[in-house]
């Protein structure tokens, strides 16, 4: 069956708009939705009449998002707990691929969620996918002297949290050891393989049990996860994934999964620790 214009050339921007998408929303289904609005406005089009069918697309996920992120402000005010990204499982991306390595980890995208929507929008396009800054003026609407301008206020923000990690391929060790030790009791040695300022998320959503606020700490880090881990114990089953281009932790619980964990790495001690417990998150990872 021949397949539609329209659909041929939505396929081919694909792995391009989804990119965007996400990073913009750090949500798998909102990022699904938008890609089906954007298929729906694009199937309206006279192709003729579209000269650059990819900037044409990216324009219309670009402005959907953030349509989406502006009226999610209001939704987060009533979001039980920490708000982190969806987690997602990723394959292993060339080196020099910063677009999935470095813009795709989950403490970057944490981050992003400090930027205003327009600004989150310029960083993204302009540092993770390369756009010219007068393309992200005709993209967003904006004047390219603006868009300048929000890219500096974003980098401002971005460099304010420090340096985004590379890579945590020595994470699996350490968070074995640190699992070993906790069913063992040994507090001294938990606290020896944690920063004395590590920080805790977990994202229940008020669908699973998970903590209200961030764990700050490593004795409320150390308290806390000995405690949960030996209370599940008997149950507990774990696996090592790639997700969001960082080595994470799937979790399982009575067969069932549980919980995605992904871990941020500093001095070679756990420094952040992102958990997701929130069943309508964990969808990417159902299979």
């Amino acid at each position: 069956m021949e397949i539609k214009p329209h659909l041929r050339e939505f396929e081919q921007q694909q792995d391009l708009l989804y990119g965007v998408a996400y990073r913009m929303l750090g949500s798998v289904c909102d990022s699904e939705d938008v890609m089906q609005d954007a298929y729906l406005r694009w199937s309206k089009t006279h192709l003729r009449s579209i000269d650059n069918p990819a900037a044409f697309l990216t324009s219309v996920v670009s402005r959907l998002c953030i349509d989406k992120l502006r009226k999610r402000k209001v939704e987060k005010l009533n979001y039980k707990g920490p708000w982190l990204p969806d987690p997602i499982p990723t394959e292993p991306g060339p080196e020099e691929d910063v677009v999935t390595l470095e813009s795709i980890s989950m403490a970057f995208m944490v981050v992003l969620e400090k930027l205003n929507p327009l600004e989150r929008a310029v960083f993204i396009l302009r540092e993770a996918f390369d756009v010219a800054h007068i393309d992200i003026a005709e993209m967003l609407q904006i004047s390219a002297c603006y868009s300048r301008q929000l890219l500096r206020r974003a980098k401002k923000v971005m460099l304010s949290v420090g340096e985004m990690p590379q890579t945590n391929e020595n994470v699996m060790p350490l968070v074995n050891a640190f699992l070993v030790a906790a069913q063992s009791g040994k507090t001294e040695v938990l606290k020896s393989m944690l920063c004395e300022d590590v920080v805790a998320y977990t994202d229940g959503g008020g669908r699973a049990s998970a903590a209200l606020v961030p764990l700050v700490g490593h004795e409320m880090v150390t308290t806390v996860f000995t405690h949960l881990i030996n209370k599940a114990e008997e149950q507990l089953d774990v696996k090592w994934v790639l997700t969001n281009q960082q080595w994470g932790m799937l979790t399982y619980e009575g067969g069932r999964l549980s919980s995605v964990t992904t871990f941020e790495l500093k001095d070679d001690k756990i420094y952040r620790i992102y958990v997701m417990r929130n069943p309508d998150r964990l969808l990417a990872f159902a299979e």
